[in-house]
């Protein structure tokens, strides 16, 4: 079966890539299963060229295997223990990266910045949607906190993916104002009050939201201005969620194929999924209780 474009990640025609120091990446043809991310714009290049056949940028172990679906991996966060390889199909990011298209205006004419290494599936996700979608996409992995806050001004930075961790870095420069963001889009683990008034006065015309969820789900649920305080947001759109007996429950068309590697924590039911997480409703947002605060499974870097 010939994949259909809507199955795997293609290099949108308006789509522009840039490392830190400004120099352009453009498409290649070197098709790699196994990618090195390093530098970040070759790795990204190279993940679209072997995006039909599968790819991982990353990981140790066998490569991808090659099948009738695009299939492709990426990694856990590793938070208990050595990252595991994760399974799933390019369509179930593409459904993901069409509501952000819709949420957020990611496209053509949109500015999206990554400040942490492909290796790590936040900073992987934000790039590849940026450039399946076609906007202009930065990778700041290899500037120093201060050019990063430097870049998001002179760039003109209108889409922000970081994790709680790296915006700390990032504050900790006292770099002047980023005007242009509209979207700070947070994953790896909760924010904290201080900091998210810090990332507020950082970004003054920018909407903050966070996702919870994991490598195994992908979004579960995404915060807004609305959002009550100590719960981890909504339902993010087209997601699902049961608690059974306390225990978070998910249903949704982004969740992954199986694990690449060692087996996980994961457990299926059906089509539904659990990480073990518990939590509770506080109307219709989901507060978290055990194994709690974290947010998108990535490695807090």
């Amino acid at each position: 079966m010939k994949p259909q474009a809507g199955d795997q990640f293609q290099w949108h025609p308006m789509a522009q890539v840039f490392d830190g120091q400004g120099r352009e990446q453009r498409a290649v043809r070197q098709v790699l299963p196994v990618i090195t991310d390093r530098p970040g714009t070759v790795g990204l290049a190279c993940a679209f060229a072997a995006a039909g056949q599968g790819f991982r940028i990353g990981g140790s172990g066998p490569p991808p295997a090659r099948g009738e679906v695009p299939m492709f991996e990426t990694l856990t966060g590793g938070s208990t223990g050595q990252p595991r390889r994760i399974r799933r199909t390019q369509a179930s990011w593409i459904g993901s990266f069409n509501v952000n298209a819709r949420l957020f205006g990611t496209g053509p004419g949109a500015s999206v910045a990554v400040l942490g290494r492909l290796i790590h599936s936040l900073a992987l996700y934000g790039a590849v949607e940026g450039v399946h979608l076609g906007a202009e996409v930065h990778l700041l992995d290899d500037l120093s906190p201060d050019r990063q806050a430097f870049a998001l001004a002179t760039c003109r930075i209108t889409h922000l993916y970081a994790t709680p961790a790296q915006l700390r870095l990032l504050l900790a420069t006292g770099e002047a104002l980023a005007p242009d963001l509209r979207y700070v889009l947070i994953g790896g683990s909760k924010l904290d009050t201080p900091l998210r008034s810090r990332v507020s006065a950082f970004s003054p015309n920018a909407a903050i939201h966070e996702f919870y969820g994991a490598a195994e789900t992908s979004f579960i649920t995404l915060t807004d201005a609305t959002t009550p305080e100590g719960s981890v947001g909504r339902p993010y759109p087209g997601v699902e969620v049961d608690l059974r007996a306390g225990e978070v429950w998910i249903r949704s068309p982004y969740l992954f194929e199986g694990y690449a590697s060692d087996p996980g924590s994961a457990r299926w039911d059906g089509g539904w999924l659990s990480v073990g997480e518990t939590g509770s409703w506080a109307g219709d947002a989901l507060v978290l209780m055990g194994r709690a605060g974290r947010m998108v499974t990535v490695a807090e870097q």
